[in-house]
C-alpha cells in the first residue's frame, strides 16, 4: 500500500472540506452553463435541420449549404468547448486538486506516522 494514499475516512473527511467544496463549485460554474450552451447549440441545428429544410438546403458556395457549414458547426463548437476545458481545468481546477491532494497525503503520512510512534 502506498504510504501517503488516504483511508476512505481521510478521503470522506477531506470530501466535506471547504477547499473540495470550493473545487465541486468551480467546476460546476465552468460544466454546467457550458454543457447547457452546447446542448441549445446542438438541438438547434438538429431541429433546425429536421423541420426548417428549405433553410439548410440553401446553397452558399457551390454545393455547399447552409447545413453543411451548421453541422461543420458542431466539430468546431466542440474543440472549442474542449480547448475551453482544458484551459480551465490547467488554471482552475488542478492547481486546486493538487493542493487537496498534497493536504490528504501530509495528513495521512503524518496519521500514520504517529500511529506508528504509538505502536513501537
Amino acid at each position: 500500500m502506498n504510504p501517503s494514499a488516504p483511508t476512505p475516512e481521510e478521503f470522506l473527511v477531506m470530501s466535506e472540506s471547504q477547499e473540495f467544496s470550493e473545487l465541486r463549485g468551480t467546476f460546476r460554474r465552468f460544466a454546467f452553463p457550458v454543457t447547457i450552451a452546447f446542448l441549445v447549440w446542438f438541438f438547434f441545428y438538429i431541429i433546425t435541420a429536421t423541420y426548417a429544410t428549405d433553410f439548410v438546403s440553401t446553397r452558399v458556395y457551390g454545393a455547399i449549404n447552409v447545413g453543411m457549414i451548421l453541422g461543420l458547426a458542431q466539430f468546431v463548437t466542440a474543440a472549442l468547448v474542449t480547448w475551453a476545458y482544458v484551459r480551465f481545468a490547467d488554471k482552475k481546477l488542478d492547481p486546486a486538486t493538487a493542493a487537496i491532494r498534497t493536504e490528504l497525503e501530509d495528513r495521512s503520512i503524518a496519521a500514520r506516522n504517529k500511529f506508528e510512534g504509538q505502536v513501537n
